[in-house]
């Protein structure tokens, strides 16, 4: 075998594995479609808080956590999540800092976001939190 022949078997080789890895990562991508929406509110009034920072935590890896903040009603979400455990941790200003376990879970349907009246808010998590004093 010649330099040339040995060096045009690695270069193609190379290529086959950067092909195999970008087919894996968009394998992998695919899988994530999940969103996560939720709601903070102040646990005595009810009423949404705006600009609360949220932290979405998977296992231990704080990290590396995603974040988001509340809009003016106290609504937030998460999209392109894996199914998996997460913890979310919020901190708004005033007001306790507080931790929720959540999972994440597919085969959802539209039909399954209403509640009996018809409501699109049944799977939204809520976070209540309270004023510091």
């Amino acid at each position: 075998m010649t330099a040339g022949t040995l060096i045009l078997s690695m270069m193609v080789l190379m290529a086959a594995t950067q092909v195999e890895t970008l087919n894996s990562n968009s394998e992998h991508d695919l899988d994530r479609v999940e969103t996560l929406e939720g709601e903070v509110v102040d646990a005595n009034t009810e009423e949404g808080i705006p600009d609360a920072t949220v932290y979405l935590i998977k296992g231990n890896d704080r990290a590396n956590a995603d974040s988001t903040t509340t809009d003016f009603s106290g609504e937030f979400s998460f999209e392109g999540l894996e199914e998996d455990s997460y913890t979310l941790e919020v901190e708004a200003r005033g007001y306790e800092t507080k931790e929720k376990d959540v999972e994440v879970k597919g085969d959802r349907d539209q039909d399954r976001d209403r509640d009996e009246y018809g409501d699109k808010d049944k799977d939204k998590v809520k976070i209540e939190l309270e004023p510091e004093y």
